[in-house]
């Protein structure tokens, strides 16, 4: 599967969003529930979520989200403005694809070239 930065970013502002996380469900009409849990394993992976997972023998049933990790709202902070997210898409559609810590970098940039830092 690939990873889909869109998905990557509802999601972890639904995770922002919702107070009630035992029972929240991240719903979109344009994904799959397994573009959503290939993401949400992603995501924690890459240690921008805490969650736990519900195994069976035949593997993970359930992934539940506890929050958001300090680097997760870092992310967040840096892609949740629409202006930032097409600059960043922008920038990668000129190499093709790029890393979620790749991304992460080219938001902060342009943030912090805005800020004229």
């Amino acid at each position: 599967m690939k990873l889909d930065f869109d998905i990557v970013r509802n999601t972890l502002l639904a995770i922002e969003e919702n107070t009630n996380l035992e029972n929240c469900l991240i719903f979109n009409k344009n994904n799959t529930d397994e573009d959503i849990f290939y993401t949400l394993i992603k995501l924690k992976e890459a240690s921008f979520i805490d969650s736990y997972e519900i195994k069976v023998w035949s593997g993970i049933i359930s992934i539940r989200v506890k929050s958001l990790t300090w680097s997760g709202h870092q992310f967040l902070d840096n892609i949740r403005s629409p202006k930032v997210v097409e600059h960043t898409k922008s920038a990668i559609k000129k190499v093709g694809s790029a890393s979620l810590q790749i991304m992460n970098q080219i938001a902060s940039a342009f943030i912090l070239s805005k800020l004229g830092l």
